[in-house]
């Protein structure tokens, strides 16, 4: 599934990154309690894949971004 990134500040929302983070679709997407850095996704595909929220936001990065953590081996969708 693709994930869309916004950023919502001073009244307007700017799409900031789009990126497919699953072959399947995406069921749930959460930011780490601690700071925010990490963006964690899951999807039908039983994958979960941990994101550097910096890279996600990097203008400058390229356009085909990797998580630096993933894990696969559930055997059904993750929600």
């Amino acid at each position: 599934g693709t994930c869309f990134l916004w950023e919502w500040t001073a009244g307007e929302d700017n799409l900031v990154k789009v990126w497919k983070a699953h072959y399947r679709p995406v069921t749930c997407l959460a930011f780490d309690k601690d700071d925010g850095a990490t963006l964690f996704t899951a999807g039908e595909d039983g994958v979960v894949n941990a994101w550097c929220t910096l890279d996600l936001v990097d203008q400058h990065a390229s356009s085909s971004i990797h998580p630096f953590q993933t894990w696969s081996e559930h055997h059904l969708p993750v929600t």
